[in-house]
């Protein structure tokens, strides 16, 4: 039986093959946009000779790696494996600006080859709570009836994301299912 403060996403549990929370990637829209941004500061023609700072570049290469695992989970492999080479490109001490136009360019170009086809879609912060944490406010009632934790579950995160009509599917054929087991066990 899964814990009061266990949420969605804790992992795997029997009886269910998959939450949307698992399907579900987290995207860092701020972090992206600052990326872009400062991929096409360097896509701006400058002096291209001059070296780029030691510490200029390893701020940059911390904040870059992170997003290689993001890029990898959104599936845009493309724009990945450019990332990776313009990191490695910063980690030179010789790298100029004139060696990162090139490859900001080619970022550039793959993210927006790569996401022209992806369908992306936001939830407000309150419905990321609610399906970040779908037993919250259901506690004592879970505490009383534990087996009620996956449809309290189910139900929070139908209601998070605006799946009104499933909600209320869900509902009815686990009432009836229910209702028929009792029945029958009873």
């Amino acid at each position: 039986m899964p814990s009061l403060t266990q949420t969605a996403h804790d992992g795997p549990r029997p009886g269910r093959l998959m939450s949307s929370w698992d399907i579900m990637q987290h995207f860092d829209v701020s972090g992206f946009f600052s990326v872009v941004r400062l991929l096409g500061i360097w896509s701006t023609p400058g002096d291209e000779k001059t070296v780029i700072a030691s510490e200029k570049r390893k701020g940059n290469i911390d904040a870059l790696e992170g997003y290689s695992a993001i890029l990898s989970n959104l599936g845009v492999s493309g724009a990945k494996i450019s990332l990776e080479r313009l990191i490695a490109a910063l980690k030179k001490e010789d790298c100029t600006y004139g060696d990162l136009i090139k490859l900001s360019e080619e970022i550039n170009g793959r993210l927006i080859d790569e996401t022209s086809g992806r369908a992306f879609f936001a939830l407000t912060p309150r419905e990321v709570d609610i399906h970040r944490h779908p037993r919250k406010g259901w506690e004592k009632a879970i505490e009383r009836f534990p087996l009620i934790v996956d449809d309290v579950e189910e139900a929070s995160k139908c209601f998070a994301l605006s799946l009104d009509i499933l909600l209320l599917f869900s509902t009815v054929c686990k009432s009836s299912r229910r209702r028929l087991l009792n029945w029958e066990f009873s």
